[in-house]
């Protein structure tokens, strides 16, 4: 059955995509499979160190900012004695 998600074309050498497709056999994933869990993980990195990536109806991206501990969220963990 053919699928309906959008597709995303990339040009890269041979030997990367051997390579991709012999790390995705061992995980037993498809070629395509792999390159969509490490697409995955990268954007789960980028999250962590950035904020949240948010989709807009329109496509649009926004950046939801991560929160930053102040004072009062650091004091809990201070020493005591």
């Amino acid at each position: 059955m053919p699928s309906n998600l959008p597709r995303f074309t990339i040009r890269t050498e041979q030997d990367i995509i051997d390579k991709i497709t012999y790390i995705a056999s061992e995980y037993e994933r498809s070629g395509n499979q792999e390159i969509v869990y490490l697409i995955k993980q990268r954007i789960k990195e980028y999250e962590s160190e950035h904020g949240q990536l948010i989709v807009g109806e329109d496509g649009s991206i926004s950046l939801a900012k991560p929160k930053i501990l102040g004072k009062s969220d650091k004091s809990s963990n201070s020493k005591i004695g």
